[in-house]
């Protein structure tokens, strides 16, 4: 909702986006980023910033200690649990109309899936195991549930996880080269071939409208690196989160996937022309900036923007020295502000 304050810590502005405020008239030195995305692009409520928040106040300081006469606004249109067909619908009636120059679509956990078909598992596919041993009503009001509950939590049910998960090992359809895919197969693993039509909509919408679209790789810690082996109690959730997303498949096989599939984005970025942010090949692969195996803490969201700037600033040098011009356009939907409210 537009100009909310909710319990959580979400602020939004009267686009319904969290971040500051923006005007629907347009200046002629504004250069708007939109960041598409879902809930690792809007951020943790609590977090005092998201990463475009931290991305657009630093490449301000940059244009200012360059001397450009330019301002950035930055549009986080990340919603959590959001998927590539709900991205699209964002970009298409909500971003689009605001007249963004650039878009930065960083994204790719709430459409991965992981099918039978995937795993060579002798016909075994054991569903994943209950984490919580009691409702979560009698844990919130107590305390004597709430104990056991984390007991079992971090003592038991890891173990039942490992005993129930199959021996199957991650298997590739038939002729599909894992190292250079072929993005117009439609028997791409999970729902890529959804997403990939999803990001082509994007890419058409974005040349038609003058908007330069950047694809980026997506971060995921996969439970195998060595502070986790050698710690698995206290990184619980980076094991929860891996073991729902990529149930049964083990660790080692779950980087495999996660590579294929920024390896498909990489493929429809140069297969468009698209400038391509690799941000989960540089961003350092530490338990400890990760609340899970996807989401980052305050000082990860940090590192997320930065590295994120680094990729993006020798695009953006690139543009300015072709006399790259911020959009004018006025835009096309008429927003009605809405009176500022606290959300319970």
């Amino acid at each position: 909702l537009p100009n909310i304050l909710r319990a959580s810590g979400l602020r939004t502005n009267r686009h319904g986006f969290r971040g500051p405020e923006l005007s629907l008239q347009k200046h002629s030195q504004v250069i708007r980023i939109a960041f598409l995305g879902a809930s690792t692009t809007v951020a943790n409520h609590g977090l005092p910033f998201s990463y475009p928040e931290h991305f657009g106040y630093w490449l301000n300081q940059w244009l200012h200690a360059n001397n450009y006469p330019l301002q950035v606004e930055v549009i986080n249109a990340g919603r959590e649990a959001m998927n590539s067909e709900d991205i699209a619908a964002i970009f298409e009636e909500e971003v689009l109309p605001l007249a963004p120059d650039y878009v930065i679509y960083y994204e790719c956990a709430n459409d991965i899936l992981v099918s039978p078909e995937l795993l060579d598992s002798d016909g075994r596919f054991a569903g994943y195991p209950r984490q919580e041993l009691f409702p979560a009503t009698w844990v919130q009001f107590s305390s004597l549930a709430k104990v056991i509950n984390d007991f079992y939590r971090f003592r038991i049910a890891p173990v039942r996880t490992e005993w129930r998960r199959s021996n199957g090992k991650l298997m590739f359809p038939n002729g599909m080269d894992e190292n250079a895919p072929d993005i117009d197969r439609r028997d791409l693993p999970g729902r890529l071939p959804i997403v990939l039509d999803r990001l082509r909509h994007i890419s058409a919408l974005s040349e038609k409208s003058g908007v330069r679209f950047l694809m980026s790789s997506f971060v995921w810690l996969n439970g195998s690196e060595p502070e986790i082996v050698s710690d698995k109690t206290h990184y619980l959730e980076i094991l929860s989160l891996v073991n729902q997303r990529f149930w049964p498949v083990s660790p080692p096989d779950i980087r495999p996937l996660v590579d294929f599939q920024n390896r498909v984005f990489q493929r429809f970025a140069a297969s468009k022309y698209l400038d391509f942010m690799d941000i989960a090949g540089t961003f350092p692969r530490d338990p400890n900036l990760f609340e899970d195996a996807i989401h980052f803490t305050a000082e990860g969201v940090r590192v997320q923007a930065w590295v994120a700037l680094a990729q993006f600033l020798p695009r953006f040098k690139r543009d300015l020295e072709r006399g790259f011009v911020p959009h004018r356009r006025l835009p096309a939907m008429k927003v009605n502000a809405a009176p500022s409210t606290t959300v319970q």
